[in-house]
């Protein structure tokens, strides 16, 4: 009985060894997230839907980390806000119960994620790749974001930049001061992006992302704020008649794994996530940049008068929101606005 319990000690010992000396991205430590065939399970909660350019790029993302980690994971994408809206999913990343976003943050929750949603960050999509490089303002608060919250940063993904829409005719100066002629125009919350609009003559309607279609065909409001080109004419090409591409707000995924998976994953698995989490930028600016032009014959094709700014009307409206981003000092507080004011010189 002596030499088998040995027998079995010495066997358990060496099985103990074996597996301490593999090494590699493979490595998998288990956890109450392992399927039965030894995959790491990762929900992945997005806004955008399955035939969305940012879905392709999280797909990639996911292909490239199995690929260079022995196909360790189980990545399940949760599209089209399938998980809840960002607020909810923001919260359970940060307790693990989805182990990752690639998406928005909740100001909700803390208001630095602002950071990323503010009026001209960036002018032009070219401009994003220095206002949301390493070491921005945006980057340094997401940074500073999810260290509070207990989340891994990995990088950002561009998504667009959001233009106004109208379904009635056009005012003859619609880009001008004042020139807006008092057409009710859908704003979200965001007090700069309203701001702008008042001085250029509109009226700021509230009205939620999911009621602005019924709203533009009842003529509850005369066009809206919040829609790329893409979506533009992918969604509304039907119900407006001209699209001001003004770049009012520019929206980028924030990619972010809850530390509660952070925690157990091996230095190689952390390095293969950081690796393709932080190379999205530039790609997915191309990617939109080609989109757009697709985008601007869809809404032609369909009647809708397209309309770039020229660079004098593009000044004039970036002057008027960075005028206004003092607002944000009652929402955000004064370390927030100083920061952003010394990161772009105005100070």
């Amino acid at each position: 009985m002596k030499r088998l319990a040995k027998r079995i000690l010495v066997a358990s010992l060496s099985l103990a060894m074996v597996l301490t000396c593999l090494t590699g991205c493979g490595d998998k430590k288990p956890d109450d997230s392992t399927e039965e065939g030894g995959k790491i399970v990762i929900k992945i909660s997005m806004t955008e839907n399955t035939d969305s350019l940012d879905y392709a790029r999280c797909v990639k993302f996911t292909e490239d980390v199995n690929a260079a980690c022995n196909d360790a994971f189980d990545f399940q994408i949760y599209a089209n806000g399938s998980l809840g809206d960002f607020t909810a999913v923001n919260a359970e990343c940060i307790e693990g119960t989805v182990e990752m976003i690639y998406g928005g943050l909740s100001p909700s929750i803390n208001p630095l994620a602002a950071a990323t949603i503010i009026s001209y960050l960036c002018v032009t999509p070219d401009d994003a790749l220095t206002a949301f490089a390493e070491d921005s303002f945006a980057y340094n608060k997401t940074v500073e974001l999810c260290e509070q919250e207990g989340l891994k940063f990995l990088g950002f993904d561009f998504n667009g930049s959001c233009g106004m829409a109208l379904k009635t005719a056009s005012p003859s100066n619609p880009l001008s001061v004042g020139g807006g002629n008092g057409l009710q125009i859908r704003v979200p919350s965001d007090p700069v992006q309203r701001a702008v609009l008042t001085e250029l003559g509109y009226i700021p309607t509230s009205v939620d992302w999911t009621e602005v279609y019924s709203s533009l065909q009842s003529g509850v409001i005369d066009g809206f704020i919040g829609a790329t080109a893409l979506t533009a004419a992918s969604q509304f090409s039907d119900v407006i008649i001209s699209y001001y591409d003004i770049n009012l707000m520019t929206s980028v995924n924030t990619i972010v794994v809850s530390n509660v998976l952070w925690d157990k994953l091996t230095d190689d698995q952390k390095a293969a996530f950081e690796r393709y989490g932080s190379n999205k930028l530039a790609d997915s600016i191309e990617d939109y940049k080609n989109a757009t032009a697709d985008a601007y014959s869809k809404l032609e094709a369909a009647g809708v008068n397209v309309v770039v700014p020229t660079d004098e009307e593009m000044a004039s409206i970036v002057e008027i929101a960075r005028a206004n981003w003092s607002q944000l000092k009652d929402s955000y507080g004064e370390d927030f606005y100083n920061d952003l004011m010394t990161a772009y010189g105005l100070a």
